[in-house]
């Protein structure tokens, strides 16, 4: 487990506590594309295969 696992987990977690929120500001939606670009970062460093093919999985 590398440095980058961890705030890979947790970007990732943020991301998707924002997609939830079905009342975002625009604010917020900004900082979520910020936030996913983070976790991609950290998975590619961090992730196993099965990490990266879900990196590209369509929310809906």
């Amino acid at each position: 487990m590398t440095d980058h696992h961890q705030p890979a987990v947790d970007l990732f977690n943020q991301t998707w506590s924002l997609l939830d929120n079905k009342q975002r500001t625009a604010e917020q939606d900004e900082t979520m594309v910020h936030v996913a670009h983070a976790s991609r970062h950290h998975w590619g460093i961090a992730g196993t295969p099965k990490n990266h093919a879900r990196l590209y999985m369509d929310a809906n």
